[in-house]
């Protein structure tokens, strides 16, 4: 794939469900390894987009490329996987496998992986980064569901936990 363009919207709710931040953001990809985030419209607290938002699309744009990259490939090189069993993820019949980091380092993650059975995509990531991302946040927990669009895998959904 060549390149593509995505919007995206991040959010953050208080427990009570009240919108605390929310960017939209356009994310483009040019391949081999570039991606840039411009946002299009933000609101909430200026402090949480920043510690958040901001942390996140500069992390998501350093693990896309050079070194970084290769460090956090979801490969045997960066973790040990044993396999838990099998499930039904919509409509993918799946290997769930659980993924631990051979280094605690703060783009690498503790969790599962479901793996489409028939094509081998990752159908979605849930966990905890290896190591904690700062200082403010005490525990941060994800999920990422990907899509297929034309035979390539696209994240779909993403929702991260912090306390």
């Amino acid at each position: 794939m060549q390149r593509y363009l995505a919007v995206r919207t991040y959010e953050i709710r208080n427990p009570d469900g009240r919108l605390a931040a929310q960017a939209v953001v356009r994310v483009e990809y040019r391949a081999p390894d570039k991606k840039t985030f411009n946002k299009t419209s933000e609101e909430g607290s200026g402090i949480v987009r920043h510690l958040v938002f901001d942390r996140l699309m500069q992390s998501e744009s350093e693990t896309s490329s050079g070194r970084e990259h290769h460090d956090t490939a979801i490969t045997t090189a960066n973790y040990t996987f044993t396999l838990a069993g099998e499930e039904d993820l919509g409509p993918y019949h799946c290997f769930v496998l659980e993924a631990a980091p051979k280094r605690e380092e703060k783009y690498l993650f503790e969790g599962k992986i479901w793996i489409d059975a028939e094509d081998f995509a990752i159908v979605r990531i849930a966990g905890h980064p290896a190591k904690k991302p700062s200082f403010w946040i005490n525990r941060a927990a994800f999920v990422r569901q990907y899509q297929r669009i034309d035979g390539f895998g696209f994240l779909a959904v993403m929702r991260r936990l912090l306390k």
